[in-house]
């Protein structure tokens, strides 16, 4: 009987240490994305009659304003802002690298003087199983990585699993550490909720190497289109 109650006392003082630890664990994990936070925007997309056509996040990676986002939330735009946590509204200058395949833009945004918080890429791999969060301008998306891909180099994109289905495209993926290990892509549903991040590594592969204004960007996309068009139809 003695050894009875002595199991159960040992069971339940485990049980304890193990909801304090993971209370303990969650408190970090909020500390973490709270440090992250100031560095994440909203980013906005116009049309040419000033109306909203997209809105998403974007993050920004250096303190003189180069922000990485995704890509599909500007097609279209003729003019884009963001908007920090703070209550500053900065116009996006310019498009200074993309990656269509990766659904990747860098932008350069107009600060018009002074510096932003911003966060470092770090060339870390996800683990599968690892707890990970989007820090989104409006949601904070948990989850645990369920799947990795597995070929070396950049690229080791990977998905996510959570039990929400807000989105936060385009915000940074970040591990337990604090680290930014991905940016966060479109949402597939089957049943469950599963989330692409893209890897760090291939943001950090993105080579600036463009100067256009978002209105010239669009332009030119839709030039190449129209070029793409007449060479699959055109008679003979």
């Amino acid at each position: 009987m003695n050894k009875y109650i002595a199991f159960k006392a040992t069971l339940a003082l485990f049980l304890l240490n193990s909801l304090n630890w993971s209370s303990a664990a969650q408190e970090n994990f909020t500390g973490l994305v709270e440090r992250v936070r100031p560095a994440v925007v909203a980013l906005i997309a116009y049309n040419d009659s000033g109306e909203v056509i997209e809105c998403g996040t974007g993050f920004f990676i250096s303190s003189e304003g180069r922000l990485l986002s995704s890509r599909h939330l500007l097609r279209n735009a003729s003019s884009a802002e963001v908007h920090t946590r703070e209550g500053g509204v900065y116009p996006i200058e310019m498009v200074i690298a993309e990656d269509l395949n990766l659904d990747l833009i860098e932008l350069l945004v107009e600060l018009k003087g002074g510096e932003v918080p911003y966060l470092k890429m770090t060339d870390v791999i996800a683990n599968k199983d690892e707890q990970v969060a989007a820090v989104g301008h409006q949601h904070i998306v948990q989850g645990f990585v369920s799947y990795v891909r597995t070929h070396s180099g950049p690229g080791r994109n990977f998905l996510f699993s959570t039990a929400t289905a807000a989105q936060a495209t385009g915000s940074p993926v970040i591990n337990k550490k604090g680290e930014v290990i991905g940016i966060a892509a479109d949402q597939a549903v089957g049943g469950q909720m599963v989330n692409l991040a893209i890897s760090s590594s291939s943001a950090l592969a993105l080579v600036p190497s463009r100067t256009d204004t978002l209105a010239d960007w669009n332009a030119r996309i839709k030039a190449n289109r129209k070029i793409l068009g007449n060479c699959y139809f055109s008679p003979g």
